[in-house]
């Protein structure tokens, strides 16, 4: 009762403007009863908010003097471990949770250190997570352990019976394979407690099959709500701290009287941050959770499996849209099962649509929810449907910067430039450094040769100001960027230059053995022994590791070349076939490796700019990184690279791929060709990745090619297996960096050598991209970064006195020039 009239008299003197007075009663209170949740939140909210003083000054947040307080109750409450030193009634334990909560939020709040709350998050969530006595019985369940039960019911719920993860999880669980089938999130299995027993042996399985990270689940919005169900199934589907038991009982309940919705939403708040934390932080940062002496990487796979928990206890709109928002870029695509047990292809982009449907279904307005799906639906070319989204997400939020540029990007797309161009001035209105906007309007008023609004110049273009004049610069040395020409490229570049800040320190955070540091060094030429020098200097680590598995996955493509069609003495054709897994395997991107940044300047829109060659370059470079990264961690790639076609007997296979076969100015110029090969010599394949528009055009093609296929309705895996069992010797690109293109078909490397020819005029800046056909006057050689790097090698005798490249083994350039050299003599 002392300690009620104390905290009640603190109310009091609140009232009369006693700030100071009443926040000590409050903190004497607490001293006295570190459990009286009553004035440690009046402390807390006195303590965190703004006070006017009786001067007229306002006095900020002291939240400094909020973590002294923080820090003594949690102190005294628990261990270190997050374990309870006190005894506190279930019913009143999602106020200690909330207290763990708003720590780590004040503490993450530290620009310098913005992780220094992730303790806390982490202790706030396993409090609710671990059942009552968990210290005396020695085995505390650990946030880990919830992460890893999640990810085996979400793989189970997915996986063929022709899989052999099955039987490898049952095995380091000890359980029989038959338990597991597509009802697996409705059996009463206690999953917790299999995975504590199981320690390190799952986890180790997981990995390994994620390629170092956890495997990526994908689960649709229904099976994530069930997931409480099948992790808590023997604590009556609550959160275990929240129940209890009789000696004599086997099965954990709810205590009497204990809501749990207070604990489920704090607890679905701090997963949400901890997801936040590993979601936006730079990939340079070593975040990973611990996990019984073992660590689990920071990667796309845990951040969704943190969102599937914290949907999974409270749903909300925006949690739906962060899950929408990561699958429209995993572009991840696995066989899954119905709930009828019928087979069905889950992917990326079709969940993203399901999560932004469910979010909208709970909040029609949210704006964020709007944008983002109407992003999606642009992306698959429903441009009505998208823009009818963006514009009630403007009703809902008329400044929302991201939907006014998105709208403005539709648009444009549809041709309605001149109407474009006002959501492009209201976005930048509202966000003026936005680069989406700034690299949207410049292209916008360039199409249409609107150079009023201040266009300025870049380069050593003459200047072009506000009252429309035209003006000299003062010298060639000068090519300051001006007016909104200029905008736009200082936006690009500053994209392009935080790739290098975002991934310096990743090759070293993802490799333990010293000999990935040593390739780093013998690639760049100079000791990587210093992040800040690695980013001075430019090196883009992630751009390295991308482009060495390519380069090794390329060598071991013309190995097995050599060895069954050059040297087939050297082993047996059945020594051949049983050794492909291991001779011939696939290198694959670490698992916990993130996707690499895009800059909003478009490659295509970059030939009407003066920009120099080294941004030109870099653009086209770091898309085609994203193109790369997205076709490399597909999981249906097998394990070996693509088996090489055999050397052509008579023939060679030609494939043609383009999305524009088409009455489309692509088909025009290649309307004859097609028809004039020479087939004695060849056989001619098409691959058209949009539907017949059966024009003349579509037609014409179909009739002067070998063999024409319609793949407009295929996956990516599909098109590859097919180009691999046609055996194509070159494939050709014709969509470069235009509407509809395919580039990932490429970027998986499904023939051995591969063109870029005709549809687009410019650099692909990509290592899926072998030789560009070119007109020798408008791509004169000294353009060419690989020829610039033979003639560096030769000059500097590097090739030791081999002539070439006639090692078919390694006839891979192994110093290919960088694309981020600072020179700007070369573009292609």
């Amino acid at each position: 009762m002392y300690v009620e009239a104390m905290s009640n008299l603190g109310m009091v003197m609140r009232a009369r403007g006693a700030n100071r007075e009443a926040e000590a009663l409050w903190l004497r209170a607490i001293k006295l009863r570190p459990d009286y949740w009553d004035a440690i939140d009046h402390l807390l909210h006195a303590l965190c908010e703004n006070h006017t003083l009786p001067n007229g000054s306002v006095q900020s947040p002291r939240y400094n003097e909020a973590l002294a307080v923080l820090d003594y109750i949690l102190n005294v409450s628990l261990r270190a471990d997050g374990l309870l030193l006190v005894f506190i009634p279930p019913a009143r334990l999602h106020r200690l949770q909330n207290l763990l909560h708003t720590s780590g939020n004040i503490r993450s709040m530290n620009k310098v250190d913005p992780w220094a709350g992730f303790h806390d998050y982490i202790r706030a969530i396993e409090l609710m997570f671990r059942p009552p006595g968990s210290v005396e019985s020695g085995t505390p369940l650990q946030l880990s352990d919830v992460v890893v039960a999640t990810t085996v019911i979400g793989l189970l719920t997915n996986v063929s019976s022709d899989s052999p993860l099955p039987r490898k999880i049952a095995s380091a669980l000890g359980v029989e394979t038959s338990a597991f089938n597509q009802r697996v999130l409705e059996r009463g299995i206690d999953w917790l407690a299999l995975v504590q027993q199981a320690n390190s042996r799952l986890l180790d399985i997981l990995l390994q099959e994620g390629d170092g990270a956890l495997p990526v689940v994908l689960l649709a919005p229904e099976n994530v709500l069930r997931i409480p169900s099948a992790l808590f199934s023997a604590f009556s589907h609550s959160l275990p701290a929240l129940c209890t038991r009789e000696p004599f009982e086997d099965l954990w309940r709810l205590a009497p009287g204990v809501g749990d919705a207070h604990a489920k939403r704090t607890t679905a708040m701090a997963l949400l941050a901890l997801a936040r934390l590993f979601q936006s932080s730079p990939q340079n940062r070593h975040g990973f959770l611990s996990s019984r002496g073992k660590r689990i990487p920071r990667s796309t796979s845990l951040t969704i499996v943190f969102y599937y928990l914290a949907l999974s206890l409270h749903p909300t709109a925006s949690t739906y849209n962060n899950l929408g928002i990561i699958f429209d870029s995993v572009k991840h695509s696995l066989p899954a099962l119905s709930r009828h047990g019928r087979q069905q292809i889950l992917t990326g982009t079709t969940l993203a649509e399901l999560y932004y449907k469910k979010g909208l279904s709970v909040d029609p307005k949210h704006p964020h929810l709007l944008t983002n799906y109407g992003s999606l639906l642009k992306d698959q070319g429903r441009m009505l449907e998208a823009i009818g989204l963006y514009q009630k997400a403007l009703q809902s939020r008329p400044n929302f910067d991201i939907a006014l540029a998105n709208l403005a990007n539709v648009i444009q797309d549809s041709g309605a430039i001149p109407k474009s161009i006002a959501y492009y001035k209201r976005a930048l209105e509202v966000a003026p450094g936005f680069p989406d906007a700034i690299c949207g309007l410049s292209s916008a008023l360039s199409s249409i040769c609107d150079w009023r609004w201040g266009r300025g110049s870049i380069g050593n273009e003459p200047l072009v100001d506000a009252q429309f004049r035209f003006n000299l610069r003062p010298s060639k040395e000068d090519q300051t960027p001006k007016g909104w020409m200029g905008e736009m490229e200082i936006a690009s570049r500053k994209q392009l230059a935080a790739a290098y800040a975002i991934g310096t320190g990743i090759v070293r955070a993802l490799g333990t053995v010293e000999d990935w540091i040593q390739v780093v060094n013998n690639a760049t030429n100079f000791e990587l022994d210093g992040s800040q020098q690695r980013s001075q200097k430019a090196v883009n680590e992630v751009a390295f590791i991308i482009h060495l598995i390519e380069s090794m996955n390329q060598i071991v493509q013309r190995r097995w070349y050599r060895d069954l069609y050059l040297n087939p003495s050297e082993r047996s054709i059945t020594g051949l076939e049983a050794a492909n897994k291991v001779s011939y395997k696939r290198a694959r991107l670490p698992g916990p490796l993130g996707a690499p940044i895009v800059p909003a300047l478009l490659p295509f829109h970059c030939f009407t700019y003066a920009l120099d060659n080294r941004t030109y370059r870099l653009i086209a470079h770091r898309n085609a990184l994203r193109i790369s990264y997205l076709a490399l961690k597909a999981p249906w790639h097998p394990q070996t690279v693509y088996k090489p076609p055999p050397p052509p007997f008579q023939k060679l296979n030609v494939g043609y791929v383009s999305s524009d076969f088409n009455n489309h100015p692509l088909a025009h110029l290649m309307l004859s060709v097609f028809g004039l090969h020479n087939r004695s010599r060849f056989n001619i394949f098409a691959y058209a990745t949009s539907a017949s528009d059966n024009s003349q055009y579509r037609r014409k093609i179909e009739e002067d090619v070998d063999c024409f296929y319609d793949l407009s309705a295929s996956s990516t895996e599909s098109i590859v297996k097919q180009i691999v069992s046609d055996q194509i010797h070159i494939l050709i690109n014709l969509g470069g960096y235009t509407r509809g293109t395919r580039n990932d078909i490429f970027a998986a490397r499904p023939c051995p050598v591969q063109v870029s020819l005709m549809g687009y005029a410019g650099t692909s800046g990509a290592g899926w991209c072998d030789y560009l056909v070119g007109d020798e006057h408008a791509c004169p050689r000294k353009a060419f970064g690989p020829f610039k790097a033979a003639e560096e090698r030769r000059m500097a005798g590097i090739a030791a006195g081999v002539q070439g490249n006639s090692n078919v083994e390694w006839d891979v350039p192994i110093s290919q020039i960088d694309p981020d050299s600072e020179a700007t003599d070369w573009a292609l």
